[in-house]
């Protein structure tokens, strides 16, 4: 699949890089149809932050389709037009049943595009905690309306 990645100071390319997949039993795999871009993206672009995102993809605001979902995954169905946390966490904690993954009671907070995560600015992303990290859209919700 193609997603644009971190190369360097003002510099990001359209490249090649491995499929997304399920890699939890809590899993779902999203095909992104649209993303944003934030002021995080445009720090790396400029180059303030560390050179540990060297090479990865970018991004952490999407939106997108559901195509899969691991068995363990009751709330979110195939097919479904999902608007994907940028920031995660285990999802049972109290910190994460409130909202707060930040907080995450489990040391499991991790970032698309950031830390733990691939960046959503790709044709698919894998979604860990689905149930948690997915906000179904409802029908008559535009996908711009939606991203904003």
């Amino acid at each position: 699949m193609r997603a644009l990645v971190y190369r360097g100071h003002k510099e990001i390319e359209v490249e090649t890089v491995p499929d997304a997949v399920l890699f939890s039993p809590d899993g779902a795999l999203v095909r992104v149809t649209q993303f944003a871009i934030c002021d995080s993206d445009l720090h790396l672009y400029h180059a303030l932050t560390s050179e540990d995102q060297l090479g990865k993809a970018m991004g952490h605001e999407c939106i997108g389709e559901v195509v899969e979902i691991s068995p363990d995954v009751q709330r979110i169905k195939v097919g479904g037009r999902v608007l994907v946390s940028a920031a995660i966490g285990c999802g049972d904690c109290p910190s994460c049943r409130a909202g707060l993954v930040a907080r995450c009671e489990r040391g499991q907070t991790r970032v698309f595009g950031g830390s733990g995560l691939d960046g959503d600015q790709a044709e698919a992303i894998g979604v860990p905690t689905a149930d948690h990290a997915l906000l179904p859209i409802p029908d008559g919700v535009s996908d711009e309306q939606a991203i904003l």
